[in-house]
């Protein structure tokens, strides 16, 4: 279904469905989560979408993993570069964990 989604170029459906993998396939989930996040890096997404993606890539990883401060630290960079007058903005900013 998802190689569909990408021949048609329904992007914002693709993402979607690569976060659900990700949270349901425990064996594959680390890598679907990074696939929507390059995915939505490529479409540019809503940066809401993206901060959710990261936090949960974040959460899904084992505590101390070297993995976690380069989510917080993009995270935080599209929040800065992406976020102003977002009206979400500090929700969004409580999403990071720092």
């Amino acid at each position: 279904m998802w190689k569909q989604l990408a021949q048609t170029s329904a992007y914002g459906d693709l993402v979607t469905v690569l976060n659900n993998l990700g949270v349901t396939d425990e064996s594959n989930g680390l890598v679907y989560l990074a696939q929507a996040i390059w995915l939505t890096l490529r479409i540019q997404a809503t940066l809401a979408l993206t901060i959710q993606l990261m936090r949960a890539l974040y959460n899904a990883v084992p505590q101390g993993h070297e993995l976690e401060t380069v989510l917080v630290a993009t995270a935080t960079f599209f929040c800065n570069y992406r976020g102003e007058d977002h009206p979400q903005l500090e929700e969004l900013k409580k999403l990071i964990p720092i």
